[in-house]
């Protein structure tokens, strides 16, 4: 990740609190999978998991340290996909950190605290590589209008992934 993103990230999580930061870097993550190519089929801000991205279904989590935590509903998310048929996959930003999106195979992840480092064995190199090849396109793109007006930018985010856009 450049300095310059993580900086952009890092103020915007600070003017806007670590909750709200969270789901815009949630929906940013939707946009870089489909600049990449991915399609997302759905993403949810409140129930259920967090995105749907072909055979994925991702839980998305943003830190600012480590260990970070996977709670109930992230381990029950989880073990949902698994009886979907789905390929349950974590994708991890340490938001005090330029390694980027850390993105793992979740299967028999359960509730608990981790480290980035536990998981390299579980890691999705392809996937990761797309992610974070494209995320600091995303964010330049997006940030000014984040910046400018957070809500109707966020409506605005929505609106571009469903109709399989990923620039405004």
């Amino acid at each position: 990740m450049k300095p310059s993103v993580l900086d952009e990230i890092v103020r915007f999580r600070q003017t806007r609190g670590e909750g709200p930061a969270g789901k815009f870097l949630q929906r940013l993550l939707a946009l870089t999978l489909l600049k990449a190519g991915y399609p997302v089929a759905e993403e949810y801000t409140v129930e259920g998991p967090d995105l749907l991205v072909g055979q994925f279904q991702i839980e998305v989590k943003t830190t600012t340290e480590e260990p970070f935590t996977i709670q109930d509903k992230d381990a029950q998310d989880i073990q949902e996909a698994t009886k979907k048929g789905k390929i349950p996959v974590l994708a991890l930003l340490e938001c005090s950190s330029f390694r980027g999106w850390t993105v793992v195979h979740a299967q028999g992840l359960t509730r608990g605290e981790y480290r980035r480092g536990e998981l390299a064995l579980r890691r999705i190199p392809e996937l990761e590589k797309a992610v974070n090849e494209h995320f600091d396109v995303v964010v330049e793109t997006w940030m000014p209008l984040l910046n400018a007006n957070p809500n109707a930018a966020f409506d605005q985010m929505d609106q571009r992934r469903r109709m399989g856009q990923w620039a405004p």
